[in-house]
């Protein structure tokens, strides 16, 4: 990271970092943002981007990038939160979708439930969790946040229900 340095007669100022997401550590928003979208969207493994980093003349290695990892759901958490809030704010469409999933504690894939969640053309944002099957404890999960009421848009059944939390 480039950092310039101001000097006169009297003294040498030396311009301030800028703020990290992952405090002492030398990945940019958009750096992290690169990689996360590679692995996660392009299915680009950590191995592979090591290699395309270092064809570039930039040395990163898996280990690092998989150390940034973690710290990612915390940073998006509040887009997230704000994803939510747009979604709510529009009426609920949503679908329990099965999925087969590895889970280290079984010997065999586990059916999961991947709940999304769609925005409409004006709203075009879309959210999803990934759960054990809990019947409705997923869903109502999703909303526990949310202070008002949520109504499922009308489908094969019509369900209604708040928040516990709802002042």
């Amino acid at each position: 990271m480039l950092r310039l340095k101001y000097a006169c007669d009297c003294t040498v100022k030396t311009a301030d970092k800028p703020a990290q997401p992952i405090e002492k550590s030398t990945a940019s928003a958009s750096l992290l943002a690169q990689v996360i979208v590679a692995k996660f969207a392009d299915h680009q493994p950590l191995h592979r981007q090591e290699k395309i980093f270092e064809r570039h003349g930039v040395e990163i290695s898996r280990k690092t990038m998989g150390g940034w990892l973690p710290s990612v759901p915390e940073l998006l958490d509040p887009l997230y939160q704000a994803s939510k809030k747009v979604l709510f704010g529009q009426g609920d469409r949503t679908d329990d979708t099965g999925v087969k999933v590895l889970d280290p504690r079984l010997s065999f894939c586990a059916d999961r439930p991947i709940w999304p969640y769609l925005g409409d053309a004006d709203h075009p944002v879309w959210s999803m969790t990934i759960r054990r099957r809990e019947g409705g404890m997923a869903r109502r999960n999703f909303w526990k946040d949310i202070r008002d009421t949520c109504r499922r848009m009308p489908t094969r059944s019509t369900m209604h229900f708040s928040n516990p939390n709802a002042g």
